[in-house]
């Protein structure tokens, strides 16, 4: 069984959608970051200083980590403005997901796909590596696509 729909994205929903995932990855690295040198910063140096110098490192850490992740986010985000404003023709199997644009297109497996992100108009299909996402604008894509998209997610190890 397979579904099929044409989705066209414009440029505020590519920015919104790159942006939240833009936060997921910042949360994730700079979280990492302040708390593992914060620890290390407590056991080497000890109460008061290991705190002072734990916290003055975590702001530096966490600068570069928000630059990095800043970094990132726009690399994707400039391969999904490329396909903003034009039709994305999306087709869903039981194997994979197909997204065909006149300039690029990929296929994914469904079991490299992770979390889907449920914003208020949008789904975001992420990838496991989370170098990529899929943006699915609500209103565009039938009901039965995307309760089959969720369900082929879920049944390969997605939430």
């Amino acid at each position: 069984m397979a579904h099929e729909f044409d989705v066209q994205l414009d440029l505020t929903r590519v920015n919104r959608a790159s942006r939240h995932v833009a936060l997921l990855w910042a949360r994730r690295a700079i979280g990492a970051a302040i708390a593992a040198f914060i620890l290390f910063s407590l056991l080497q140096f000890g109460w008061p200083w290991g705190a002072i110098a734990g916290a003055c490192g975590a702001i530096f850490l966490g600068f570069f980590a928000f630059l990095v992740v800043s970094r990132r986010a726009s690399r994707v985000n400039t391969r999904w403005i490329a396909l903003s404003g034009g039709t994305l023709h999306i087709r869903a199997t039981e194997e994979t997901l197909e997204v065909q644009h006149a300039a690029a297109g990929m296929s994914i497996r469904w079991h490299a796909l992770g979390p889907i992100v449920k914003l208020r108009n949008d789904w975001l299909l992420l990838t496991y590596s989370q170098q990529n996402y899929i943006p699915l604008p609500l209103e565009q894509v039938p009901e039965d696509a995307l309760l089959f998209i969720e369900a082929e997610v879920v049944a390969h190890g997605g939430e």
